[in-house]
This record gives C-alpha cells, sequence and structure tokens, in this order.
C-alpha cells in the first residue's frame, strides 16, 4: 500500500508542482495557472484520471472546487468519475448534506449543540449561523470556523508534504519558452518576492531550491544550501 501510495503522489504530481497527499490514495492538487495547459478543469481531471487507470488500474474519483475542504467532500458523497462544483456555489452544494460530513461537526462542543438541537442537515446549521450573536451562544468559540465550513469557505493551501514550512513561490509561463531573459527575469521577480516575506518573518533562508517543470511532465531541479 505504500508503495503504491507513493507511485500514485508521483504520478499525479506530473500534472502540478503542489500535490499534497490526504490519505492513502487521496491527493489535492493545485491546478492555478494550469488552464494553458487543458482546456478545462473537467479535461485535466480527465487526465489524471486516465493516467492513474493506465498506470494501475484503479479507479479515479475527482472533486474540482475552490478550496480542499469542498473537493475532499465531493470526493466522498459523489459517486461520479468527475464532479465540479462552481465558484459560488458551493454553500448551496453542501446545503442538503449531512452535517457530520463538516469537520467542525466533530468538535466536541459543537458535536453536542448539533444533536440537542438536532442539526441533522447542513442548511439546518446554515441558518443559524446567519446571526453572529446566536452563533457565539451556541457554538461559542468554533462558531468561526463552523460558519466557514458550512458555507464552503477554506483557506488552507495545498502544500506538499516536504515543503510545509517552506515558502514557495510559483509561476506558470503562458507560452512555453527556452529565452534566457525571460526565465531571469521571471526568478529574479521570484526571489525578490521570497526576500520580502522572509524580510516580514525575520528570517534566515537555510536552503533554496528551483524546480522547473515542463510541458511534457520532466522536471529539474537545482538545490543552494
Amino acid at each position: 500500500y505504500t508503495r503504491l501510495n507513493s507511485y500514485l503522489y508521483k504520478t499525479v504530481s506530473t500534472f502540478t508542482p503542489l500535490a499534497e497527499p490526504a490519505d492513502f490514495g487521496q491527493f489535492y492538487l493545485d491546478m492555478t495557472g494550469m488552464r494553458h495547459l487543458y482546456p478545462s478543469y473537467q479535461q485535466a481531471g480527465c487526465s489524471v484520471a486516465n493516467t492513474i487507470t493506465e498506470k494501475t488500474s484503479l479507479n479515479s474519483t475527482i472533486g474540482i472546487s475552490v478550496n480542499k475542504l469542498v473537493s475532499s467532500i465531493s470526493t466522498a458523497i459523489v459517486p461520479d468519475v468527475i464532479n465540479e462544483i462552481t465558484i459560488g456555489e458551493e454553500a448551496r452544494f453542501l446545503s442538503p448534506l449531512e452535517s457530520p460530513i463538516l469537520p467542525a461537526v466533530h468538535i466536541p462542543r459543537v458535536k453536542k449543540m448539533v444533536q440537542f438541537l438536532y442539526l441533522k442537515q447542513i442548511n439546518d446549521i446554515q441558518k443559524i449561523v446567519q446571526s453572529t450573536r446566536e452563533g457565539y451562544i451556541i457554538f461559542g468559540k468554533s462558531f468561526k470556523q463552523l460558519a466557514r465550513e458550512t458555507h464552503g469557505k477554506d483557506t488552507s493551501a495545498v502544500r506538499p508534504p516536504t515543503l510545509k514550512n517552506h515558502i514557495i513561490e510559483q509561476v506558470i509561463i503562458p507560452k512555453d519558452t527556452n529565452d534566457q531573459f525571460i526565465l531571469r527575469s521571471i526568478i529574479k521577480t521570484m526571489a525578490e518576492q521570497i526576500a520580502f516575506q522572509l524580510r516580514k518573518r525575520r528570517q534566515i533562508a537555510k536552503n533554496v531550491k528551483l524546480e522547473i517543470h515542463y510541458t511534457d511532465g520532466l522536471r529539474k531541479a537545482q538545490r543552494d544550501a
């Protein structure tokens, strides 16, 4: 299982520089900026699913949305190979689902109140969290997290497992090029952005890694200590 999971991770990582394992056989892919490689996210999803089937004979379920929370819920409840929730439809998609599908509902106080008030579906919770005052009274300090989740909001970024505490800057070049002037200019801008973040954190970079991903799936990396 571990070897297969590692192989799957390497496979899905060829589609985007930012891929994060969630569980065995489950991964988050940040496809931001990759639209110039794929006509649509649906077709990108088809490419991922087909590649996995060709290499492992496993079937895939893919949830496409604006964030990790909604995508993970989508793959858990929708049997379709690919299901896309368009931006702005997150709350409506979640509304008829059962409350325990939300991570925040498993917080002890929230779980107790959800069961006590018989808030069986997410739309029952959505009605309560519309009022900040009532939400705080009922759910306490977990109110904000619960309110975000009931409306499908999640700001957690997709991070590769080895880069959890790293600063990452990514640039997708809209047109393929090997022009060194263009590439050096892009790298210079990225270096300046990282330096600015380091200054804000008052930190010094111990290692710097430059990784180039080509459109044919190949990659090359250089690391400086």
